[in-house]
């Protein structure tokens, strides 16, 4: 398991990062929001962003191997 996190991080920026894991967390985004102390906005664009290549990444299977 903690390979997989170890490539999922190695795609993400450090705040995309620290978003997505508050997200698995089963935090709501205006919670992420208020913990970063960030825009609501900005968390719904990052999980957006991670969600996108995330996919990316596996429909290239480089994720899983």
């Amino acid at each position: 398991v903690f390979g997989i996190y170890g490539e999922i991080e190695s795609l993400l920026s450090k705040r995309e990062w620290s978003i997505f894991r508050l997200y698995l967390g089963g935090l709501s985004y205006k919670e992420i929001s208020e913990k970063l102390d960030i825009p609501l906005k900005s968390v719904d664009n990052a999980v957006f962003r991670v969600r996108k290549k995330l996919k990316m990444q596996l429909s290239h299977k480089k994720l899983i191997s």
